[in-house]
């Protein structure tokens, strides 16, 4: 499925809720999107389930939707499809496609062709996401990434255990 076509399931698709996702700071909730015949697993974020930030307008949700949006524009390929819903069973909010995880590991790498510096990478020191605001924001970089060739939504996935 291309990347447009995902982004059509997370939007107009029809969203079941399984359930919350454990030890997330915000409702964040794990759902099946069901558009024409095509089904999808992913992370619902709704704008109701938020709670602010000091320093931060309402709608964190849309960060989200942003890294998706950066990533794409400098063709890293590093975030999952990902959507603003305008509707949703608890309003509006962000959906992503859900990445299958085995829970053997945790990389960032730096995408193929970027200068080797460290403006693009995850930070301790100046977090800006809600992960790296909860401190989870060191992950390892070697043996991590994709190879050359990948297609964007295999980079999006790929990593070495």
């Amino acid at each position: 499925m291309s990347d447009s076509e995902v982004e059509r399931v997370l939007v107009e698709g029809d969203m079941e809720v399984h359930g919350r996702i454990a030890g997330s700071s915000n409702a964040t909730l794990l759902v099946t999107c069901r558009w024409q015949g095509e089904e999808l697993l992913a992370v619902y974020k709704p704008l109701q389930g938020e709670r602010p930030l000091w320093d931060f307008p309402g709608g964190l949700f849309r960060r989200e939707v942003a890294a998706y949006v950066l990533s794409e524009s400098l063709g890293w390929g590093l975030v999952p499809e990902t959507v603003e819903r305008p509707e949703g069973p608890f309003g509006p909010g962000s959906v992503q496609r859900f990445v299958h995880e085995d829970g053997t590991s945790r990389c960032a790498t730096r995408p193929s062709g970027t200068p080797s510096s460290s403006a693009w990478a995850p930070s301790t020191s100046s977090p800006t996401t809600p992960t790296a605001r909860a401190g989870t924001s060191s992950w390892p970089r070697s043996g991590c990434g994709p190879s050359t060739t990948a297609s964007a939504s295999t980079r999006r996935t790929s990593c070495a255990r």
